[in-house]
Protein backbone atom coordinates (compact mmCIF):
# COMPACT_ATOMS: atom_id res chain seq x y z
CA UNK A 1 0.00 0.00 0.00
CA UNK A 2 1.61 3.32 -1.11
CA UNK A 3 1.61 6.56 0.87
CA UNK A 4 -1.18 8.19 -1.17
CA UNK A 5 -3.51 5.20 -0.75
CA UNK A 6 -2.80 5.10 2.97
CA UNK A 7 -3.62 8.81 3.38
CA UNK A 8 -6.86 8.46 1.42
CA UNK A 9 -7.91 5.44 3.50
CA UNK A 10 -7.03 7.22 6.73
CA UNK A 11 -9.08 10.28 5.66
CA UNK A 12 -12.08 8.08 4.84
CA UNK A 13 -11.81 6.28 8.19
CA UNK A 14 -11.51 9.55 10.09
CA UNK A 15 -14.45 11.17 8.27
CA UNK A 16 -16.64 8.13 8.82
CA UNK A 17 -15.76 7.94 12.51
CA UNK A 18 -16.71 11.58 13.13
CA UNK A 19 -20.20 11.06 11.70
CA UNK A 20 -21.01 8.10 13.89
CA UNK A 21 -23.74 8.07 16.52
CA UNK A 22 -22.48 7.91 20.08
CA UNK A 23 -22.05 4.38 21.40
CA UNK A 24 -21.55 3.04 24.92
CA UNK A 25 -18.45 0.96 25.41
CA UNK A 26 -15.70 0.12 27.88
CA UNK A 27 -12.31 1.67 27.24
CA UNK A 28 -9.53 -0.95 26.74
CA UNK A 29 -7.18 -0.83 29.73
CA UNK A 30 -4.23 -0.25 27.38
CA UNK A 31 -5.72 3.08 26.26
CA UNK A 32 -3.77 6.28 27.02
CA UNK A 33 -6.77 7.78 28.83
CA UNK A 34 -6.05 5.73 31.99
CA UNK A 35 -2.62 7.28 32.39
CA UNK A 36 -4.18 10.71 31.96
CA UNK A 37 -6.90 9.95 34.53
CA UNK A 38 -4.30 8.72 37.04
CA UNK A 39 -2.41 12.00 36.70
CA UNK A 40 -5.58 14.06 37.19
CA UNK A 41 -6.66 11.99 40.21
CA UNK A 42 -3.66 13.38 42.07
CA UNK A 43 -5.12 16.86 41.55
CA UNK A 44 -8.58 15.87 42.80
CA UNK A 45 -10.32 14.86 39.57
CA UNK A 46 -11.97 11.48 38.86
CA UNK A 47 -11.86 10.51 42.54
CA UNK A 48 -15.41 9.10 42.39
CA UNK A 49 -14.34 6.42 39.91
CA UNK A 50 -13.32 2.99 41.23
CA UNK A 51 -9.65 3.65 41.84
CA UNK A 52 -8.18 0.16 41.58
CA UNK A 53 -10.71 -1.52 39.29
CA UNK A 54 -10.66 -1.09 35.50
CA UNK A 55 -12.02 -0.81 32.85
CA UNK A 56 -14.17 2.30 32.81
CA UNK A 57 -16.83 3.07 30.22
CA UNK A 58 -16.67 6.10 27.98
CA UNK A 59 -19.95 7.42 29.37
CA UNK A 60 -18.80 6.81 32.94
CA UNK A 61 -15.64 8.88 32.45
CA UNK A 62 -17.55 11.61 30.58
CA UNK A 63 -20.13 11.91 33.37
CA UNK A 64 -17.51 12.19 36.10
CA UNK A 65 -15.51 14.72 34.07
CA UNK A 66 -18.51 17.00 33.61
CA UNK A 67 -19.37 16.71 37.30
CA UNK A 68 -15.79 17.43 38.42
CA UNK A 69 -15.48 20.47 36.13
CA UNK A 70 -18.53 21.97 37.81
CA UNK A 71 -17.00 21.51 41.29
CA UNK A 72 -13.27 22.07 40.73
CA UNK A 73 -11.25 24.91 39.30
CA UNK A 74 -8.45 24.17 36.82
CA UNK A 75 -5.33 24.98 38.83
CA UNK A 76 -2.49 24.84 36.27
CA UNK A 77 -1.61 24.41 32.61
CA UNK A 78 -0.77 20.72 32.98
CA UNK A 79 -4.25 19.92 34.33
CA UNK A 80 -5.83 22.00 31.58
CA UNK A 81 -3.94 20.09 28.86
CA UNK A 82 -4.88 16.68 30.26
CA UNK A 83 -8.55 17.67 30.64
CA UNK A 84 -8.62 18.97 27.06
CA UNK A 85 -7.17 15.68 25.79
CA UNK A 86 -9.90 13.68 27.53
CA UNK A 87 -12.63 16.11 26.43
CA UNK A 88 -11.49 15.73 22.82
CA UNK A 89 -11.47 11.92 23.09
CA UNK A 90 -14.94 11.81 24.69
CA UNK A 91 -16.52 14.64 22.72
CA UNK A 92 -19.46 12.56 21.33
CA UNK A 93 -20.35 11.31 24.83
CA UNK A 94 -20.03 14.80 26.35
CA UNK A 95 -22.30 16.31 23.69
CA UNK A 96 -24.81 13.53 24.23
CA UNK A 97 -24.84 14.02 28.00
CA UNK A 98 -25.31 17.76 27.64
CA UNK A 99 -28.52 17.30 25.67
CA UNK A 100 -31.81 17.67 27.48
CA UNK A 101 -33.32 14.40 28.68
CA UNK A 102 -36.34 14.79 26.38
CA UNK A 103 -34.08 14.93 23.31
CA UNK A 104 -32.06 11.92 24.42
CA UNK A 105 -35.19 9.79 24.81
CA UNK A 106 -36.24 10.44 21.21
CA UNK A 107 -33.39 8.29 19.92
CA UNK A 108 -33.04 5.35 22.32
CA UNK A 109 -30.95 3.17 19.99
CA UNK A 110 -27.44 4.09 18.90
CA UNK A 111 -25.42 2.15 16.31
CA UNK A 112 -21.76 2.73 15.63
CA UNK A 113 -18.98 1.24 13.53
CA UNK A 114 -15.37 2.39 13.29
CA UNK A 115 -12.06 1.31 11.84
CA UNK A 116 -9.53 2.86 14.18
CA UNK A 117 -5.83 2.86 15.07
CA UNK A 118 -4.98 2.22 11.43
CA UNK A 119 -1.22 2.44 11.15
CA UNK A 120 1.73 1.37 9.09
CA UNK A 121 4.92 0.14 10.74
CA UNK A 122 8.23 -0.39 8.99
CA UNK A 123 10.93 -2.71 10.32
CA UNK A 124 14.01 -3.90 8.40
CA UNK A 125 12.55 -2.59 5.11
CA UNK A 126 9.38 -4.65 5.71
CA UNK A 127 5.98 -2.99 6.05
CA UNK A 128 3.40 -4.12 8.63
CA UNK A 129 -0.21 -2.96 8.93
CA UNK A 130 -2.30 -3.16 12.09
CA UNK A 131 -5.73 -1.78 12.99
CA UNK A 132 -8.85 -2.29 15.12
CA UNK A 133 -12.36 -2.97 13.92
CA UNK A 134 -15.01 -1.67 16.37
CA UNK A 135 -18.78 -1.94 16.47
CA UNK A 136 -21.48 -1.35 19.05
CA UNK A 137 -25.25 -1.33 19.44
CA UNK A 138 -26.62 0.62 22.42
CA UNK A 139 -30.08 1.16 23.90
CA UNK A 140 -30.55 4.31 25.98
CA UNK A 141 -27.68 4.47 28.50
CA UNK A 142 -27.98 0.96 29.89
CA UNK A 143 -27.80 -1.89 27.41
CA UNK A 144 -24.84 -2.41 25.05
CA UNK A 145 -23.64 -5.01 22.57
CA UNK A 146 -19.97 -4.50 21.74
CA UNK A 147 -17.60 -6.08 19.21
CA UNK A 148 -13.95 -5.29 18.59
CA UNK A 149 -11.27 -7.19 16.66
CA UNK A 150 -7.55 -6.47 16.43
CA UNK A 151 -5.60 -7.38 13.28
CA UNK A 152 -1.83 -7.11 13.12
CA UNK A 153 0.59 -8.45 10.49
CA UNK A 154 3.38 -8.43 13.10
CA UNK A 155 1.79 -11.45 14.81
CA UNK A 156 3.16 -13.61 11.99
CA UNK A 157 6.66 -13.20 13.44
CA UNK A 158 5.54 -13.68 17.06
CA UNK A 159 6.47 -17.21 18.23
CA UNK A 160 3.80 -17.06 20.99
CA UNK A 161 0.91 -16.31 18.64
CA UNK A 162 -1.03 -19.52 17.88
CA UNK A 163 -3.89 -18.11 15.80
CA UNK A 164 -4.66 -18.53 12.13
CA UNK A 165 -3.43 -16.55 9.15
CA UNK A 166 -6.04 -14.84 6.94
CA UNK A 167 -4.71 -13.29 3.71
CA UNK A 168 -1.54 -12.12 5.41
CA UNK A 169 -3.26 -10.91 8.59
CA UNK A 170 -3.31 -12.39 12.05
CA UNK A 171 -5.42 -11.21 14.95
CA UNK A 172 -7.97 -11.98 17.63
CA UNK A 173 -11.38 -10.84 18.82
CA UNK A 174 -10.52 -8.25 21.45
CA UNK A 175 -13.88 -7.28 22.95
CA UNK A 176 -17.26 -8.94 22.43
CA UNK A 177 -19.80 -8.67 25.21
CA UNK A 178 -23.34 -7.91 26.27
CA UNK A 179 -23.51 -5.34 29.05
CA UNK A 180 -26.22 -3.80 31.21
CA UNK A 181 -25.06 -0.79 33.21
CA UNK A 182 -26.51 1.91 35.44
CA UNK A 183 -24.81 4.32 37.82
CA UNK A 184 -24.91 1.63 40.52
CA UNK A 185 -24.90 -1.79 38.80
CA UNK A 186 -22.86 -3.26 35.93
CA UNK A 187 -23.63 -6.75 34.59
CA UNK A 188 -21.52 -8.16 31.76
CA UNK A 189 -21.20 -11.41 29.81
CA UNK A 190 -18.54 -11.90 27.15
CA UNK A 191 -14.94 -10.94 26.47
CA UNK A 192 -13.45 -7.77 27.92
CA UNK A 193 -10.49 -6.40 29.85
CA UNK A 194 -10.05 -6.56 33.62
CA UNK A 195 -7.33 -4.82 35.61
CA UNK A 196 -7.04 -4.55 39.40
CA UNK A 197 -4.50 -2.53 41.30
CA UNK A 198 -2.31 0.54 40.85
CA UNK A 199 0.90 -0.67 39.22
CA UNK A 200 2.02 1.21 36.10
CA UNK A 201 4.01 -1.63 34.53
CA UNK A 202 2.25 -4.64 36.05
CA UNK A 203 -0.17 -5.82 38.73
CA UNK A 204 0.07 -8.61 41.29
CA UNK A 205 -3.32 -10.25 40.80
CA UNK A 206 -5.24 -9.14 37.69
CA UNK A 207 -3.33 -7.30 34.97
CA UNK A 208 -3.90 -6.52 31.31
CA UNK A 209 -0.67 -8.16 30.16
CA UNK A 210 -2.74 -11.06 28.86
CA UNK A 211 -5.50 -10.90 26.30
CA UNK A 212 -9.01 -9.94 27.53
CA UNK A 213 -10.93 -12.42 29.69
CA UNK A 214 -13.99 -14.46 28.66
CA UNK A 215 -16.10 -13.72 31.70
CA UNK A 216 -19.33 -13.22 33.56
CA UNK A 217 -18.95 -10.13 35.71
CA UNK A 218 -21.02 -8.24 38.29
CA UNK A 219 -20.10 -4.83 39.69
CA UNK A 220 -22.08 -2.91 42.31
CA UNK A 221 -21.04 0.56 43.43
CA UNK A 222 -22.07 3.41 45.70
CA UNK A 223 -20.39 6.61 46.79
CA UNK A 224 -18.17 5.00 49.45
CA UNK A 225 -18.01 1.31 48.54
CA UNK A 226 -17.88 -0.86 45.42
CA UNK A 227 -17.84 -4.60 44.80
CA UNK A 228 -16.85 -6.61 41.74
CA UNK A 229 -16.95 -10.36 41.17
CA UNK A 230 -16.28 -12.33 38.01
CA UNK A 231 -15.92 -15.87 36.71
CA UNK A 232 -13.56 -16.32 33.75
CA UNK A 233 -12.45 -19.25 31.61
CA UNK A 234 -8.74 -19.17 30.77
CA UNK A 235 -6.83 -20.77 27.91
CA UNK A 236 -6.16 -24.49 28.16
CA UNK A 237 -2.81 -25.63 29.50
CA UNK A 238 -1.57 -29.19 28.90
CA UNK A 239 -5.14 -30.24 27.91
CA UNK A 240 -6.48 -28.91 31.22
CA UNK A 241 -9.47 -26.60 31.40
CA UNK A 242 -8.74 -23.65 33.70
CA UNK A 243 -11.06 -21.22 35.50
CA UNK A 244 -10.45 -18.06 37.50
CA UNK A 245 -12.91 -16.68 40.06
CA UNK A 246 -12.29 -13.42 41.88
CA UNK A 247 -14.07 -10.87 44.07
CA UNK A 248 -12.94 -7.45 45.30
CA UNK A 249 -14.31 -4.80 47.67
CA UNK A 250 -13.16 -1.22 47.52
CA UNK A 251 -14.00 1.18 50.35
CA UNK A 252 -13.34 4.87 50.87
CA UNK A 253 -13.28 5.56 54.63
CA UNK A 254 -12.19 9.18 54.02
CA UNK A 255 -12.26 11.34 50.91
CA UNK A 256 -8.64 10.74 49.88
CA UNK A 257 -8.06 7.11 50.97
CA UNK A 258 -9.08 3.99 49.01
CA UNK A 259 -8.65 0.44 50.31
CA UNK A 260 -9.23 -2.69 48.22
CA UNK A 261 -9.63 -6.24 49.58
CA UNK A 262 -9.97 -9.24 47.29
CA UNK A 263 -9.63 -12.95 46.80
CA UNK A 264 -9.41 -15.32 43.86
CA UNK A 265 -9.31 -19.03 43.11
CA UNK A 266 -7.64 -20.68 40.15
CA UNK A 267 -8.54 -24.28 39.44
CA UNK A 268 -8.74 -26.72 36.56
CA UNK A 269 -7.99 -30.12 35.16
CA UNK A 270 -8.67 -32.40 32.24
CA UNK A 271 -12.44 -32.39 31.53
CA UNK A 272 -12.88 -29.94 34.42
CA UNK A 273 -16.14 -27.99 34.23
CA UNK A 274 -17.16 -24.78 35.97
CA UNK A 275 -17.47 -25.42 39.72
CA UNK A 276 -20.26 -23.31 41.22
CA UNK A 277 -19.00 -23.99 44.74
CA UNK A 278 -15.83 -22.08 43.93
CA UNK A 279 -17.69 -19.46 41.87
CA UNK A 280 -19.81 -18.06 44.69
CA UNK A 281 -18.66 -14.41 44.99
CA UNK A 282 -19.70 -14.22 48.67
CA UNK A 283 -17.91 -17.40 49.76
CA UNK A 284 -14.51 -17.27 51.41
CA UNK A 285 -12.42 -19.45 49.11
CA UNK A 286 -10.10 -20.62 51.88
CA UNK A 287 -13.04 -22.24 53.71
CA UNK A 288 -14.17 -23.87 50.48
CA UNK A 289 -10.66 -25.16 49.94
CA UNK A 290 -10.47 -26.65 53.44
CA UNK A 291 -14.01 -27.90 54.06
CA UNK A 292 -14.84 -29.22 50.58
CA UNK A 293 -11.26 -30.38 49.87
CA UNK A 294 -11.08 -28.61 46.55
CA UNK A 295 -7.90 -28.51 44.46
CA UNK A 296 -7.12 -24.89 43.73
CA UNK A 297 -4.68 -22.02 44.01
CA UNK A 298 -6.26 -19.52 46.40
CA UNK A 299 -5.01 -15.93 46.55
CA UNK A 300 -5.73 -13.16 49.06
CA UNK A 301 -5.18 -9.64 47.84
CA UNK A 302 -5.12 -6.08 49.19
CA UNK A 303 -4.31 -2.69 47.70
CA UNK A 304 -4.56 0.95 48.70
CA UNK A 305 -4.19 4.47 47.31
CA UNK A 306 -3.75 7.61 49.38
CA UNK A 307 -3.88 11.11 47.90
CA UNK A 308 -2.71 14.08 49.94
CA UNK A 309 -2.35 17.82 49.34
CA UNK A 310 -3.62 17.27 45.77
CA UNK A 311 0.00 16.77 44.78
CA UNK A 312 1.06 13.26 45.82
CA UNK A 313 -0.19 9.70 45.51
CA UNK A 314 1.02 6.77 47.60
CA UNK A 315 -0.18 3.32 46.53
CA UNK A 316 0.65 -0.33 47.09
CA UNK A 317 -0.47 -3.94 46.51
CA UNK A 318 -0.13 -7.13 48.59
CA UNK A 319 -0.70 -10.75 47.55
CA UNK A 320 -0.66 -14.04 49.49
CA UNK A 321 -1.14 -17.36 47.66
CA UNK A 322 -1.89 -20.87 48.97
CA UNK A 323 -2.14 -24.04 46.94
CA UNK A 324 -3.74 -27.42 47.61
CA UNK A 325 -3.92 -30.56 45.47
CA UNK A 326 -6.53 -33.07 46.57
CA UNK A 327 -5.92 -36.66 45.55
CA UNK A 328 -8.99 -38.70 44.67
Amino acid sequence: MNEISQRILTLIIFSFSVLLSQVHETIPTTHWIYESIEKLQVYGYFRTLDQGCHPYTRFQVAKVLLSDLEKNQVINKFVEIEIDRIKTELLPEIKYLQQKDVNRLKSPMKVGFTLSNFSKYKENTKNYIFFRLNGALSFYENFTLRYSAYLDQRFKDDPYFIGYDWKGFQGYQEQMYINYATDFVDLKFGRDYIKWGYGHTGNLLISDNSRPFDQFSLKVRSRYISFQAFVAQLDKMYNANRYLNAARFEIRPVSNLYIGLGQSSLYGGENQSLDFTMSNPLAFYSFTQDNDRKSMNMMLYADFAWYFRNRYNLYGEFLVMTSRLTMK
